[in-house]
């Protein structure tokens, strides 16, 4: 299951409680196929999304309770994961990393080593990480009923994505809605900062503050400037959302596995 499309909506488009919620609908496409539709749910500090993919999983994530929720609708189950879970999984993550080396070679682990080392020299925090630059382009779009305006995202001298934005003078969606994800990112900050090579990319909620509005319709680049994806928004609509979008349904039992086993 893939919830990043999704949930990178999701995220950019989170609402404060001052506001109306969010009601997001998101189709993503690769190559020739159907493409993986999703839908999220926001209000306030919280946020509900379905797996883009074949709709047996749900995402919420609750900022006001500081933790986030997966759940399995086969299965009638769910997981939750607070903070001191996410510091559980990094001391997981390590005592794996170290029992793996432990099973290797000495040529394995010099091998890992010298890998590790040069993926945490390239993400120091000394190393300022590539910010994308919105270059503007001719033309756009008009997407459920918002014109969008253009842009090429371009990241260290190569041009990344294409993007229509909805301009932020649009009104629909603004900057301060950005805030919860900011809160999201300091929730996953101890996973993040562990992963190799995590620092070498801008956190995201500052890389959307930088950005000329909401991305409308994104296509992704390869090496070769050839698209490889298109993502576009299917739905934007400002409103109230049920309560029961953000808690678990009735009947599901937890899972005894921790979120990340």
């Amino acid at each position: 299951m893939d919830l990043r499309p999704a949930v990178a909506a999701a995220l950019l488009l989170a609402a404060p409680a001052a506001r109306a919620g969010l009601v997001i609908g998101t189709r993503n496409t690769q190559g020739t196929n159907a493409g993986q539709e999703g839908t999220v749910y926001i209000e306030g500090n919280k946020l509900a999304s379905d797996s883009a993919g074949d709709q047996a999983h749900f995402f919420i994530w609750d900022g006001d309770a500081n933790k986030v929720v997966l759940g399995d609708r086969a299965q009638k189950t769910y997981q939750e994961m607070t903070p001191s879970d996410v510091t559980g999984m990094k001391a997981r993550m390590s005592k794996q990393l170290e029992e793996a080396k432990a099973r290797m070679s000495p040529e394995q682990r010099k091998a890992l080593e010298e890998m590790l080392g040069k993926q945490g020299a390239a993400a120091a925090p000394a190393a300022k990480p590539p910010e994308t630059e919105y270059v503007p382009a001719s033309g756009g779009d008009r997407v459920l009923g918002h014109a969008c305006k253009n842009y090429r995202e371009v990241r260290e001298g190569r041009t990344v994505a294409e993007t229509c934005f909805i301009p932020w003078s649009d009104g629909v969606v603004t900057r301060a809605d950005l805030a919860p994800l900011e809160k999201m990112e300091q929730f996953w900050r101890p996973l993040s900062e562990q992963q190799p090579g995590a620092r070498r990319r801008q956190a995201m909620s500052e890389e959307l503050a930088r950005a000329p509005g909401v991305p409308a319709i994104r296509k992704t680049l390869g090496a070769d400037g050839k698209p490889e994806s298109e993502e576009r928004l299917t739905k934007l609509d400002r409103t109230r959302v049920p309560a029961e979008r953000f808690q678990v349904p009735a009947g599901y039992t937890r899972s005894k596995r921790q979120l990340g086993e």
